[in-house]
């Protein structure tokens, strides 16, 4: 068990299609010193990672219903790892966090989700990028998106497991980052922001946008780094941020 973060337990979640971004962002889930599981599809599973459990649940997918049985799934499968586990990081293959220690402020609260919570540009009955959104689009629930990584701990994780199949289908946004907004919601769980950045790193502007999150504001939860420029850009940033405020480290 981690000295460094008591208790906690780090998933990976991914499919054989983005393995090597696992790989490549392997430090950052290493250094948190707490047990990482690689968790993947059935039916696209994901093995050779190290020391690490790799386990499978679910089916392949980016959007549909599918993919929020697997996401159900999956999580069910995180109580079923051998330790005593009170809190989970859990990543997708482009989510990481840059500080190994769990900012402390964030533990005592046992009833709430933390994650990447992004504005939904999108609004009841107006039009936007050519398209008007139904007058009851995502009426009764918040208007964001929750993207990884998701800091939870078991006794919310719990019901928001048990909430999963009372989220209506969604056929304007039926992602696991919607899912994990209504989940939570009629649960009754909490959702709250990390000190985090969620934005594409494959352009030079998404990069820049990255960079100016990390140096400016101090981002550490961070999504979404798929190749080794995205990373290089995170890492040069978070260094010229730890320059200015060493007291971070």
């Amino acid at each position: 068990m981690s000295t460094l973060n008591p208790a906690l337990l780090v998933s990976v979640h991914c499919y054989q299609g983005d393995a090597h971004q696992v790989r490549m962002n392997m430090a950052y889930y290493e250094h948190h010193q707490a047990p990482v599981v690689i968790v993947s599809p059935e039916d696209s599973p994901v093995g050779d990672m190290g020391p690490h459990w790799c386990r499978s649940a679910g089916q392949k997918g980016y959007t549909g219903i599918s993919t929020w049985k697997r996401q159900k799934v999956q999580m069910q499968l995180l109580f079923d790892m051998p330790g005593n586990f009170n809190w989970f990081l859990m990543n997708d293959a482009d989510s990481f966090c840059l500080t190994p220690k769990i900012p402390e402020h964030l533990f005592p609260d046992d009833n709430t989700l933390y994650s990447n919570l992004v504005n939904d540009f999108r609004r009841p009955g107006e039009t936007s990028f050519g398209v008007t959104w139904p007058i009851d689009y995502h009426v009764g629930y918040p208007l964001f998106a929750a993207q990884p990584p998701y800091l939870v701990h078991r006794h919310a994780l719990k019901r928001i497991i048990a909430a999963v199949d009372n989220v209506p289908d969604e056929q304007i946004t039926p992602n696991i980052d919607w899912l994990m907004v209504c989940a939570p919601h009629r649960a009754g769980v909490k959702l709250a922001g990390l000190p985090g950045a969620s934005c594409e790193t494959i352009t030079d502007n998404g990069r820049a946008v990255m960079r100016e999150c990390i140096i400016k504001r101090g981002a550490t939860f961070i999504h979404a780094i798929k190749n080794k420029e995205g990373l290089q850009a995170v890492r040069t940033a978070y260094a010229s941020r730890l320059e200015t405020y060493p007291q971070e480290r």
